[in-house]
């Protein structure tokens, strides 16, 4: 959750959107078992880039082409004063998978499996790599502090 929200920050989203990413940091995981009941496995098809990537894309470069509903309308009308955009419904899986992606157990990618296997979760380096963000973050926000 840190992660993500740091890299949302870094990333220069709006308050409301990083809110929502760190919020949302682990839902590749709930979506395997919700309420509870395991439906598929861990790592599988919830861990897919394309499942998150592509809409993500999708969205952020040919929104203006997509048909809006009554609902979409609405949702934009009650978000506006929060600055959310529709594609960032889909960021923080991609920023789940950014960081599945460090570990042995990687992602997929259309099936395959890919990943750098630079430390396992909750190893100290994780934690390490979190801090670092967690620093790069506070720094983007406060670009004058000083120890």
């Amino acid at each position: 959750m840190l992660m993500a929200g740091s890299c949302a920050t870094l990333l220069g989203m709006h308050p409301a959107e990083i809110i929502y990413c760190t919020a949302a940091a682990a839902l590749p995981d709930r979506l395997e078992a919700p309420g509870g009941v395991r439906l598929v496995a861990h790592r599988t098809v919830t861990h897919d880039l394309l499942l998150w990537g592509a809409p993500l894309l999708f969205l952020m470069f040919f929104s203006d082409y997509v048909p809006r509903s009554s609902l979409s309308m609405l949702l934009d009308r009650m978000l506006l004063p929060l600055h959310f955009r529709t594609w960032v419904f889909f960021m923080p899986g991609v920023l789940h998978l950014a960081g599945d992606f460090l570990t042995p157990g990687g992602i997929r990618i259309a099936g395959g499996k890919i990943g750098l296997g630079l430390f396992r979760t909750g190893d100290p380096a994780e934690y390490m790599v979190t801090a670092l963000f967690v620093m790069l973050a506070f720094l983007h926000l406060f670009p004058g502090f000083r120890i």
